[in-house]
């Protein structure tokens, strides 16, 4: 089976099932087959040999379940931060810097409601993060 058929047989999976488990799957192998997009060090005169796929010769609606999968991870932050959720926020980000790579996806992803629910996640992750570290300052000044 190709790259593309793995892709393929993983949404049409997603299709049917409609399920986080199968989603994060195809995420995961769509982030693992274009991975070389998210490689920051080009030379001066890239020949890219990766090239992020255009919005139109994905799936249809495909943004809009990526902003599905944002969304449920962020509905998950409000009950509290965990490793599984950042992972998955990641994945996305991921797969939303390849969709940018091809620059005529940035208006559609730009405008799409995945930058506010990253952000959302994003300040959730700090703000944990700050908690426990003043948690764990105030622990410390607390033992002298």
């Amino acid at each position: 089976m190709s790259a593309k058929e793995a892709l393929e047989a993983l949404w049409s999976a997603y299709q049917i099932k409609r399920n986080s488990t199968t989603l994060s799957e195809y995420m995961v192998e769509f982030r693992r087959q274009y991975g070389d997009c998210l490689k920051t060090d080009f030379p001066a005169n890239p020949s890219r040999s990766a090239t992020s796929p255009h919005l139109i010769d994905l799936p249809e609606g495909f943004l809009q379940v990526v902003e599905s999968y944002l969304r449920e991870c962020s509905d998950d932050c409000n009950t509290g931060v965990t490793v599984e959720t950042v992972q998955k926020a990641v994945v996305a980000v991921q797969v939303l810097s390849i969709l940018s790579r091809n620059f005529s996806n940035i208006p559609f992803v730009s405008t799409s409601e995945a930058v506010p629910l990253v952000i959302v996640i994003s300040s959730a992750v700090a703000n944990q993060y700050t908690q426990h570290s003043k948690d764990a300052n105030d622990q410390n000044t607390t033992d002298f």
